[in-house]
């Protein structure tokens, strides 16, 4: 089964911010196997919440009852997630004496340590990724590791990776709805039921990846 997949980031990469409300930092990886379909169910949902045919669905800001129709959507249609939750403060804590990488490194490091838990389970046609890697070369950086990974477990499958804006991709869309909801019930800041029980089977669903919250390990992908 070939899947695609969009991936965006909740929150910032600054391991050193000690700011309580930018506390989880989480890459996640949403992945479907009819793009098209998802496509046109996200399409169907944007006049029901006067929306316009290109708005941006996203999670920050958002009312809890449009992520849950997003995510809804999406998992009707077999959303499996990829997620990982890295809580900054057990990682200051942990390493008081240890140099944390860089944010615009540990942007690739955290990605690239989800990947390599979720690869194995999945073969990727195409990932669309938000620009938050900045930087030609940077990005460059990336979509190389993630083919050389692809290809060690999948070396019969070509895999396409690009970068773009979050407007302009659903799967990258529907990746940021998921990371803001799941850092959200990490922190127990959801309020509404139906959100809770849609993010709970996401956490709980075997077919998923989900991992933390937890400290990065500093030396190691994770």
């Amino acid at each position: 089964m070939l899947f695609h997949a969009g991936l965006d980031r909740s929150g910032t990469p600054h391991l050193t911010s000690a700011q309580a409300s930018n506390n989880l930092y989480v890459v996640c990886l949403a992945a479907v196997m009819d793009r098209d379909g998802v496509g046109s169910s996200l399409g169907a949902l944007r006049p029901q919440f006067g929306m316009s045919s290109r708005a941006e669905f996203r999670g920050h800001q958002s009312s809890e009852r449009m992520q849950v129709a997003v995510l809804a959507a999406a998992m009707d249609a077999g959303l499996r997630v990829g997620a990982l939750l890295i809580d900054k403060e057990a990682t200051r804590r942990q390493s008081e004496t240890t140099d944390l990488p860089a944010p615009a490194d540990f942007q690739i490091l955290a990605a690239v340590a989800l990947l390599e838990q979720f690869i194995p389970r999945y073969s990727l046609q195409a990932l669309w990724c938000d620009e938050d890697i900045k930087g030609k070369e940077r990005q460059k950086e990336f979509v190389t590791a993630v083919k050389r990974l692809h290809r060690a477990n999948w070396p019969e499958m070509h895999l396409k990776v690009r970068h773009s804006a979050s407007d302009s991709s659903d799967l990258v869309q529907l990746a940021d709805v998921t990371a803001y909801g799941l850092s959200r019930l990490s922190r127990a800041e959801v309020a509404s039921s139906e959100l809770t029980y849609c993010l709970e089977a996401i956490r709980e669903d075997p077919q998923n990846v989900i991992i933390g919250p937890m400290a990065w390990e500093v030396g190691e992908n994770c």
